[in-house]
């Protein structure tokens, strides 16, 4: 398994899609981060598309995923966009593990990620 940060560079229309699967085969196993079934995978791409990758490009989130030959299974974001006198905070949001790779130390690997 690999952690690196996401969405500067490389395959991004790839990604987008591994990213997307991974957050509706979290929604659809019961996860609750913010999203109600019934979730496509259209809703799912566009909240990659429109919201993350957006903010990964203006600066305001960073996004770490792990991958697994080639693949997407894990993904955590910090969201950097902060009230000017809290510049040194930031927000952990949407940690996500697609269901078929759980249990395996995941998570923890993207919480510690330097």
């Amino acid at each position: 398994m690999v952690i690196e940060e996401w969405g500067m560079g490389g395959d991004v229309e790839r990604d987008l899609t591994m990213l997307a699967e991974v957050l509706h085969a979290t929604v659809h196993a019961g996860a609750s981060v913010s999203f109600v079934l019934p979730f496509s995978k259209e809703e799912s791409l566009a909240f990659w598309s429109e919201k993350v990758l957006t903010g990964v490009r203006g600066g305001s989130r960073r996004v770490l995923v792990a991958r697994e030959g080639g693949e997407i299974i894990g993904t955590v974001q910090l969201g950097l966009d902060t009230v000017p006198n809290q510049r040194h905070r930031a927000e952990v949001t949407k940690l996500l593990v697609h269901p078929k790779a759980r249990r395996r130390g995941i998570a923890r690997a993207l919480m510690t990620a330097r």
